[in-house]
């Protein structure tokens, strides 16, 4: 039997896939712990199967929501003193001015597929304001999120989010939890900010290294390196020594491929690397880092 339509029309151009499975709502509020005492901000509320669940376990719920036909929609079915409803592009939120004086906070969210990435940068660019984010994304998107060394989805994606965050996968969601239905299967994830980065390397820098490795992914750790042209040496050859030298200082093989190295030892090649790099590398990360 075909669901009964309430509410406006998913649009495909926002991504949208409305919740509508109860048991993938406990799901998330169990991963996100939500208390009597708990500030929740959901993104995307869609039509607030998720929200309602919030409302009815937390202090207070602030979700963000562009789509101003469903701003409208929640605001008629979920009209209370304890929700704050804000129609603005997650991309362009200011999260310091919306609670630096309320932090931590919990995230609690339904990811649109085509920008979860971004929404995940930003929030961990302002991870000392959130105590915790339990998000829906698409499966192959939690599997490269969790992903450890030595796997086909351990790439930049696992080592960006790891560097700043905690990982634990939750629930596998289908397709049929959701209206309309996605193409993929979703899967619920925990992130839990750390108090400091992974790794103590400067972080611009250390990026660098990890994109110039990861760029290359077929080849050796010592010819993706090579191809970056990170070192200050004239010639490609005492670039190619010195990088095996650097290598086997730090006990990574220079026939090591990329994504068999953790993010730990590649904070220890980043400041193995540091010496030798080009000053004007070193001066340009120096400016990324104020």
């Amino acid at each position: 039997m075909a669901r009964k339509q309430t509410g406006p029309a998913a649009k495909k151009s926002l991504g949208q896939h409305f919740l509508e499975d109860k048991g993938a709502v406990e799901a998330a509020l169990a991963m996100a712990e939500v208390g009597p005492d708990d500030l929740i901000v959901e993104i995307g509320p869609g039509k607030g199967i998720l929200t309602a669940a919030l409302l009815a376990k937390a202090s207070r719920v602030v979700a963000i929501e562009v789509d101003p036909r469903m701003v409208k929609y929640l605001q008629a079915k979920l009209s209370a003193p304890r929700l704050r409803i804000i129609q603005e592009d997650v991309l362009q939120v200011d999260w310091q001015r919306l609670f630096k004086d309320e932090a931590p906070v919990k995230v609690v969210a339904n990811l649109p597929y085509y920008i979860t990435s971004p929404i995940i940068q930003r929030l961990l660019a302002e991870r000392t304001l959130f105590q915790s984010l339990v998000l829906m994304v698409q499966r192959e998107v939690a599997e490269r999120i969790s992903a450890e060394p030595g796997g086909r989805s351990y790439g930049i994606l696992s080592v960006a989010v790891q560097y700043l965050a905690q990982v634990e996968l939750g629930l596998v969601i289908p397709p049929a939890a959701f209206s309309p239905p996605p193409e993929v299967y979703s899967q619920l994830i925990k992130l839990v900010p750390r108090p400091r980065p992974l790794v103590d390397a400067p972080s611009a820098l250390f990026f660098r290294i990890v994109r110039a490795a990861f760029r290359q992914r077929r080849k050796t750790v010592l010819n993706a390196l090579l191809a970056a042209n990170l070192l200050d040496c004239a010639e490609k050859a005492e670039q190619k020594e010195k990088l095996a030298q650097i290598l086997a200082a730090v006990d990574l093989s220079a026939s090591q491929r990329p994504e068999t190295i953790s993010i730990l030892k590649y904070g220890e090649l980043t400041s193995a690397l540091g010496p030798h790099l080009r000053q004007d590398l070193l001066s340009r990360e120096a400016g990324l880092e104020k």
